[in-house]
């Protein structure tokens, strides 16, 4: 990746579908009312981070949590095609630990949409999926005590050691 600056990462508020276990290809659920309160809530994490933009998947559950959660910070907001979330057989292939073609697909997708908006004004504060977030632990090969499952409006820093390796946690 060609910009290694630190950057903060925030998997969206909860949906029915994140209740359920029941998802689409086709769907775009949105914030169901936990997931609003859950996208309210972290608004006092993000108000102690200095964040200069926020680039955010073009889903109507991550815009949702966007807009409830940043309102009060004065940056530019960028929408990024490349944070969308994967395909449902994308997924199941992932957490099956599978290094299919569609997975390795994804992954680049990401890092694509990663690198992106790493070249925005930082810090930057990426509203995604958690299957974004586990594409980016894997590419940056975030070591094992960092769990790759992250709740809803679960609130990550990625940082950059000297060591040419990257750290995360996961603030709270």
């Amino acid at each position: 990746m060609e910009y290694k600056k630190s950057f903060y990462f925030l998997r969206h508020g909860q949906t029915d579908s994140n209740v359920s276990g029941v998802y689409s290809d086709d769907a775009n659920p949105p914030l169901n009312s936990r997931g609003k309160e859950q996208s309210t809530e972290v608004k006092n994490l993000i108000k102690t981070l200095d964040i200069a933009t926020v680039c955010h998947s073009p889903l109507s559950r991550v815009i949702e949590t966007m807009e409830l959660c940043s309102d009060h910070l004065e940056c530019e907001r960028v929408e990024v095609s490349h944070l969308r979330e994967c395909s449902l057989s994308v997924w199941m292939n992932m957490v099956k630990a599978r290094s299919e073609k569609d997975v390795k697909a994804f992954v680049k997708q990401v890092i694509d949409g990663l690198s992106h908006s790493l070249t925005f004004p930082g810090p930057v504060l990426i509203i995604a999926h958690g299957g974004v977030h586990w594409a980016i632990c894997q590419h940056l090969e975030i070591s094992k005590d960092h769990e790759w499952y992250l709740k809803n409006c679960g609130l990550v820093e990625f940082l950059p050691e000297p060591n040419n390796s990257w750290s995360a946690k996961i603030i709270e």
